[in-house]
């Protein structure tokens, strides 16, 4: 694969990548996560953060919404279960949310940050 073609693959992803850096870098600086670099094989992209036994994968399906599984010590879960399990919240309803890819974006990771801002003491019991 030509420098030119990872370009072009990069830049289908970018706004996705720039919206988890806006939406979700709050768990590196705030709570001390790492985060992978950006992995992409078209059509998906995702981006893992991680504190011990906890992982979140950021996964990003080119023009689809995202979505973050958690996985604390092996078991793995998506949010939007957990939401509506554990924490007894209304997943993201995609069906009211917008067309256009890169609002579609914005529109879950928003709300998937201010879940995570929400109970993050919930997932910090589980690393401790």
């Amino acid at each position: 694969m030509t420098d030119e073609m990872c370009g072009h693959k990069f830049n289908a992803f970018s706004f996705f990548i720039k919206s988890c850096e806006f939406f979700l870098d709050f768990l590196v600086h705030e709570y001390s996560f790492s985060k992978s670099e950006p992995e992409i094989v078209p059509p998906e992209c995702w981006i893992e953060y991680r504190k011990g036994d906890v992982v979140l994968d950021v996964i990003y399906e080119y023009s689809d919404f995202p979505w973050i599984r958690v996985t604390v010590k092996g078991e793995g879960n998506s949010l939007d279960a957990i939401i509506k399990k554990s924490w007894h919240g209304q997943p993201i309803n995609r069906r009211k949310g917008p067309s256009e890819p890169d609002a579609r974006v914005d529109f879950a990771l928003e709300k998937y940050s201010d879940i995570l801002k929400q109970h993050i003491a919930e997932l910090n019991e589980t690393w401790h």
